[in-house]
Protein backbone atom coordinates (compact mmCIF):
# COMPACT_ATOMS: atom_id res chain seq x y z
CA UNK A 1 0.00 0.00 0.00
CA UNK A 2 2.84 2.70 1.24
CA UNK A 3 5.00 1.73 -2.00
CA UNK A 4 1.54 1.69 -4.67
CA UNK A 5 0.97 5.58 -2.51
CA UNK A 6 4.73 6.25 -3.39
CA UNK A 7 4.90 5.30 -6.61
CA UNK A 8 1.51 7.15 -7.85
CA UNK A 9 2.88 10.16 -5.92
CA UNK A 10 5.90 10.28 -7.43
CA UNK A 11 3.63 9.65 -11.00
CA UNK A 12 1.54 12.50 -10.18
CA UNK A 13 4.44 15.06 -9.61
CA UNK A 14 6.25 13.68 -12.79
CA UNK A 15 2.54 14.53 -14.70
CA UNK A 16 2.87 18.06 -13.44
CA UNK A 17 6.46 18.80 -14.97
CA UNK A 18 5.48 16.83 -17.92
CA UNK A 19 2.04 18.50 -18.53
CA UNK A 20 3.60 22.17 -17.91
CA UNK A 21 6.49 21.61 -20.34
CA UNK A 22 4.03 20.47 -23.14
CA UNK A 23 1.44 23.17 -22.08
CA UNK A 24 5.27 25.58 -22.93
CA UNK A 25 5.76 23.83 -25.75
CA UNK A 26 2.74 23.07 -27.30
CA UNK A 27 0.47 26.60 -26.98
CA UNK A 28 1.42 30.07 -27.83
CA UNK A 29 1.27 33.41 -25.94
CA UNK A 30 -1.40 34.62 -27.66
CA UNK A 31 -3.58 31.30 -26.98
CA UNK A 32 -3.32 31.17 -22.55
CA UNK A 33 -3.84 34.98 -22.72
CA UNK A 34 -6.92 34.08 -24.29
CA UNK A 35 -7.94 31.80 -21.93
CA UNK A 36 -7.26 33.78 -19.35
CA UNK A 37 -9.78 36.83 -20.71
CA UNK A 38 -12.47 34.20 -21.41
CA UNK A 39 -11.69 32.66 -17.55
CA UNK A 40 -12.20 35.88 -16.39
CA UNK A 41 -15.02 36.73 -18.21
CA UNK A 42 -16.81 33.39 -16.93
CA UNK A 43 -15.82 34.28 -13.33
CA UNK A 44 -17.10 37.75 -13.73
CA UNK A 45 -20.54 36.29 -15.06
CA UNK A 46 -21.32 33.40 -12.96
CA UNK A 47 -19.81 34.73 -9.56
CA UNK A 48 -20.39 38.72 -9.66
CA UNK A 49 -17.99 41.79 -10.38
CA UNK A 50 -17.15 41.97 -6.92
CA UNK A 51 -16.08 37.92 -6.59
CA UNK A 52 -14.00 37.96 -9.52
CA UNK A 53 -12.14 41.40 -8.51
CA UNK A 54 -11.34 39.42 -5.20
CA UNK A 55 -10.08 35.92 -7.16
CA UNK A 56 -8.14 38.42 -9.24
CA UNK A 57 -6.43 40.51 -6.78
CA UNK A 58 -5.73 37.03 -4.60
CA UNK A 59 -4.10 35.76 -8.05
CA UNK A 60 -1.99 39.12 -8.66
CA UNK A 61 -0.85 39.63 -5.30
CA UNK A 62 0.22 35.57 -5.32
CA UNK A 63 1.85 35.94 -9.07
CA UNK A 64 3.61 38.74 -8.03
CA UNK A 65 4.84 37.39 -4.95
CA UNK A 66 6.36 34.42 -6.88
CA UNK A 67 7.24 35.62 -9.86
CA UNK A 68 7.89 39.05 -9.51
CA UNK A 69 9.45 39.69 -6.24
CA UNK A 70 11.54 36.62 -6.27
CA UNK A 71 13.06 38.37 -9.69
CA UNK A 72 12.07 35.21 -11.61
CA UNK A 73 10.35 37.08 -13.88
CA UNK A 74 12.77 39.49 -14.74
CA UNK A 75 15.55 36.71 -15.80
CA UNK A 76 13.28 34.99 -17.42
CA UNK A 77 12.32 38.39 -19.59
CA UNK A 78 15.92 39.42 -19.96
CA UNK A 79 17.38 36.45 -20.38
CA UNK A 80 18.49 37.23 -24.05
CA UNK A 81 19.85 40.55 -22.66
CA UNK A 82 22.12 38.75 -20.07
CA UNK A 83 23.27 36.50 -22.58
CA UNK A 84 23.77 39.33 -25.64
CA UNK A 85 26.00 41.46 -22.32
CA UNK A 86 27.89 37.67 -21.05
CA UNK A 87 28.99 37.62 -25.52
CA UNK A 88 30.71 40.50 -24.95
CA UNK A 89 31.34 41.92 -28.49
CA UNK A 90 32.05 38.33 -29.72
CA UNK A 91 28.87 37.34 -31.28
CA UNK A 92 29.36 33.77 -30.50
CA UNK A 93 26.43 33.23 -27.68
CA UNK A 94 24.27 35.08 -30.27
CA UNK A 95 24.49 33.28 -33.24
CA UNK A 96 24.28 30.15 -31.11
CA UNK A 97 20.79 31.20 -29.91
CA UNK A 98 19.72 32.93 -32.64
CA UNK A 99 17.47 29.86 -34.60
CA UNK A 100 15.87 29.34 -31.25
CA UNK A 101 15.29 32.82 -29.98
CA UNK A 102 11.58 33.42 -31.38
CA UNK A 103 10.78 30.05 -29.51
CA UNK A 104 12.13 30.61 -26.61
CA UNK A 105 10.40 33.78 -26.19
CA UNK A 106 7.22 32.74 -26.92
CA UNK A 107 7.67 29.78 -24.22
CA UNK A 108 8.47 31.83 -21.65
CA UNK A 109 5.86 34.06 -21.81
CA UNK A 110 3.92 31.17 -22.01
CA UNK A 111 4.95 29.92 -19.08
CA UNK A 112 4.51 32.74 -17.43
CA UNK A 113 0.83 33.00 -18.41
CA UNK A 114 -0.09 29.79 -17.40
CA UNK A 115 1.47 29.87 -13.98
CA UNK A 116 -1.16 33.06 -14.05
CA UNK A 117 -3.73 31.36 -15.09
CA UNK A 118 -2.77 28.31 -12.70
CA UNK A 119 -2.66 30.97 -9.74
CA UNK A 120 -6.03 31.97 -11.00
CA UNK A 121 -7.74 28.48 -10.57
CA UNK A 122 -6.22 28.03 -6.99
CA UNK A 123 -7.56 31.14 -6.12
CA UNK A 124 -10.78 30.07 -7.29
CA UNK A 125 -10.24 26.57 -5.60
CA UNK A 126 -10.03 28.84 -2.40
CA UNK A 127 -13.58 29.86 -2.82
CA UNK A 128 -14.38 26.30 -2.38
CA UNK A 129 -12.14 25.10 0.06
CA UNK A 130 -14.31 25.44 2.79
CA UNK A 131 -17.53 23.27 1.42
CA UNK A 132 -15.32 20.71 0.08
CA UNK A 133 -13.25 20.27 3.47
CA UNK A 134 -16.81 19.84 5.16
CA UNK A 135 -17.48 17.27 2.48
CA UNK A 136 -14.37 15.79 2.34
CA UNK A 137 -14.60 15.34 6.43
CA UNK A 138 -18.44 13.63 6.16
CA UNK A 139 -16.82 11.34 3.52
CA UNK A 140 -13.88 10.37 5.09
CA UNK A 141 -16.16 9.73 8.37
CA UNK A 142 -18.49 7.70 6.44
CA UNK A 143 -15.78 5.61 4.85
CA UNK A 144 -14.33 4.68 8.11
CA UNK A 145 -17.47 3.75 9.60
CA UNK A 146 -19.11 2.10 6.78
CA UNK A 147 -15.38 0.12 6.75
CA UNK A 148 -15.98 -0.60 10.60
CA UNK A 149 -19.25 -1.56 10.67
CA UNK A 150 -19.18 -3.99 7.14
CA UNK A 151 -16.51 -6.15 9.45
CA UNK A 152 -14.77 -6.80 12.60
CA UNK A 153 -11.57 -7.55 10.66
CA UNK A 154 -9.65 -4.52 9.01
CA UNK A 155 -7.35 -7.32 7.51
CA UNK A 156 -9.95 -8.97 5.45
CA UNK A 157 -10.86 -5.96 2.78
CA UNK A 158 -9.73 -7.41 -0.90
CA UNK A 159 -6.82 -5.58 -1.76
CA UNK A 160 -7.66 -5.58 -5.55
CA UNK A 161 -11.00 -2.89 -3.97
CA UNK A 162 -8.23 -1.20 -2.03
CA UNK A 163 -6.10 -0.84 -5.04
CA UNK A 164 -9.10 0.13 -6.89
CA UNK A 165 -10.24 2.85 -4.61
CA UNK A 166 -6.62 4.27 -4.39
CA UNK A 167 -6.72 4.49 -8.36
CA UNK A 168 -9.87 6.13 -8.53
CA UNK A 169 -8.59 8.64 -5.99
CA UNK A 170 -5.54 9.27 -7.86
CA UNK A 171 -7.35 9.53 -11.04
CA UNK A 172 -9.35 12.23 -9.44
CA UNK A 173 -6.19 13.63 -8.66
CA UNK A 174 -4.73 13.28 -12.06
CA UNK A 175 -8.13 14.94 -13.74
CA UNK A 176 -7.54 18.05 -11.40
CA UNK A 177 -3.13 18.69 -12.32
CA UNK A 178 -4.91 18.47 -16.17
CA UNK A 179 -7.91 20.43 -15.75
CA UNK A 180 -5.50 23.28 -13.69
CA UNK A 181 -3.02 23.42 -15.70
CA UNK A 182 -4.68 22.94 -19.14
CA UNK A 183 -4.57 26.67 -20.64
CA UNK A 184 -8.40 26.40 -21.87
CA UNK A 185 -10.74 28.55 -20.88
CA UNK A 186 -13.08 26.64 -18.00
CA UNK A 187 -16.41 27.33 -15.86
CA UNK A 188 -16.09 28.47 -12.64
CA UNK A 189 -17.92 25.19 -11.37
CA UNK A 190 -15.39 22.96 -12.97
CA UNK A 191 -12.96 23.95 -10.21
CA UNK A 192 -15.76 23.09 -7.36
CA UNK A 193 -17.06 19.79 -9.19
CA UNK A 194 -13.21 18.76 -9.48
CA UNK A 195 -12.38 19.56 -5.82
CA UNK A 196 -16.11 17.51 -4.53
CA UNK A 197 -15.50 14.87 -6.44
CA UNK A 198 -11.89 14.27 -4.97
CA UNK A 199 -13.52 14.88 -0.96
CA UNK A 200 -16.14 12.03 -2.26
CA UNK A 201 -13.42 9.66 -3.85
CA UNK A 202 -11.49 9.88 -0.10
CA UNK A 203 -14.20 8.16 1.70
CA UNK A 204 -14.37 5.39 -1.01
CA UNK A 205 -10.40 5.04 -0.29
CA UNK A 206 -10.64 4.80 3.27
CA UNK A 207 -13.88 2.58 2.77
CA UNK A 208 -11.54 -0.15 1.19
CA UNK A 209 -8.49 -0.07 2.59
CA UNK A 210 -6.86 -3.43 3.31
CA UNK A 211 -4.72 -2.64 6.57
CA UNK A 212 -5.39 -1.29 9.52
CA UNK A 213 -5.37 2.91 10.12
Amino acid sequence: MEDLFRKSLAGLLCLVFAQIAAVVMLFSPDHVREAVREEGAAIQCVLGADTADAVFDQAGRAYGRIFKDSGLEGRLLNVFSDIDRVDDGSGFLARLFRPVRPFLSDWIQTFLLTGYLFLLRLSLAAMWSIPAAALAVASLAHGFLARRIAQNNFDYVSPVRQKGALLMTLGAAYLMVVLFVLPVALSPYAVAAGMLFSALTAGSLVRHLHKRL
